[in-house]
């Protein structure tokens, strides 16, 4: 009795069965009255949706950022200026800024009490889009243009010009704190080099307050007298030998003429002692006033020295602060409207036909896959002619 079951049951269908080309052509010819209604339904309702939908119109305007990095170097020469021609901002960081909400909150206030202001600033972020024109930020300058979408032109145009010049505000603020450090260098390197200057100038004052000139002449004098004892010292000496050759072309023995010569040597001897000994005293005071007018002129030298370096020092930062100055004064000027927005004049959104024709192709693909899944899930002891389960 199991064997007849077996022997009755219906063949396995195979899993490799191929689908004929004309197998499909039937199964879309069958549905093809489905395919043409869900895309006539498709076209219908992308037509109502046009036409019910209102015109968008699109306003843009465009900036352009191109500062200059200022860069405080210090070198041999003292402290300079050193200028890159690049921008500070690249384009991720200026899209950040202009859809940041501090951005759009401003732009809300900037718009209030105008025709056709928003409520919200999401009104606002939802309006607007930002999109590269030229460079990158970085080497170049940097374009970007900024569009505002809104039924009314005129209020678009409003939209963007204000978001327009808040954005450039925030961009020149940016780029104006990028100098704040630049700034702050400046007037610390400028304290300190003032602080410099006054030590020098107290070094070379209490220099000044030796006397080098009186010191000079002290040493001047000094040289004069040893000079003159050394004269009187060789008078004495000549005096001396004289008397001493008188005294030895007498005849021996005592006499009263020997005993004069006697008496003048020794006198004369005693003024040659007399005089040595201040000639000695008089070279130890020059010896140290030599050494007191070399060690106040090489002091004054050291101290002048500083002085003027300490001088020159302080005039190069000094004289940095009125360019850092005049360079954040340019530099807010390189960021700024190119073209500001302007009503336009068409909508920006998509041609009927076009519609049309997008909805007609979605609407015949999904209508079709439909069909196909229709077939794949039909009951296999259904009619092909009417697809409905006996």
């Amino acid at each position: 009795m199991l064997a007849g079951v077996n022997d009755t049951a219906p063949p396995a269908t195979s899993l490799n069965d191929e689908v004929s080309l004309r197998e499909l052509f039937l199964i879309l010819k069958r549905g093809l009255g489905f395919v043409a209604l869900v895309t006539l339904a498709s076209v219908a309702v992308a037509v109502a949706w046009s036409l019910l939908t209102p015109a968008r119109y699109v306003a843009e305007a465009t900036i352009v950022s191109s500062p200059n990095q200022i860069t405080l170097q210090e070198g041999q020469e003292g402290v300079t200026l050193g200028f890159d021609v690049r921008s500070v901002v690249d384009a991720a960081t200026f899209e950040s800024l202009a859809t940041s909400r501090a951005t759009f909150e401003a732009t809300l206030n900037e718009l209030a009490g105008t025709p056709g202001a928003p409520e919200r600033a999401e009104q606002l972020a939802s309006a607007a889009s930002i999109a590269p024109l030229a460079g990158s930020g970085g080497g170049t300058a940097l374009t970007m243009a900024l569009r505002m979408e809104h039924p009314d032109p005129d209020v678009a145009a409003a939209w963007a010009n204000a978001w327009t010049l808040v954005t450039v505000e925030r961009v020149r603020a940016a780029l104006l704190d990028d100098l704040g450090p630049i700034f702050e260098q400046t007037t610390l390197a400028l304290e300190e080099r003032a602080a410099t200057l006054r030590a020098a100038e107290l070094s070379y004052e209490a220099v000044l307050a030796r006397d080098l000139p009186g010191l000079q002449q002290r040493l001047a004098a000094a040289n004069a007298r040893v000079d003159w004892l050394v004269s009187d010292l060789a008078t004495i000496d000549r005096t001396l030998a004289g008397l001493q050759a008188e005294a030895a072309a007498l005849p021996a023995g005592p006499g009263e003429e020997r005993d004069r010569l006697t008496r003048d040597v020794a006198r004369v001897e005693g003024e040659r002692r007399a005089v040595s000994m201040t000639l000695e005293a008089e070279r130890a005071t020059l010896d140290a006033l030599r050494e007191e007018v070399a060690a106040a002129d090489v002091a004054a030298r050291t101290a002048r020295r500083t002085l003027e370096d300490a001088q020159e020092a302080y005039r190069l930062v000094a004289n940095a602060q009125p360019v850092l100055e005049l360079v954040s004064n340019l530099t807010p000027e390189n960021t700024r409207v190119l073209d500001a927005a302007r009503p336009p004049s068409t909508p920006s959104d998509v041609s009927l036909l076009l519609v049309i024709a997008l909805a007609g192709v979605i609407g015949a693909l999904a209508s079709v896959l439909l069909v196909f899944l229709r077939e794949a899930v039909r009951d296999p002891a259904a009619s092909p002619a009417t697809s409905t389960p006996s």
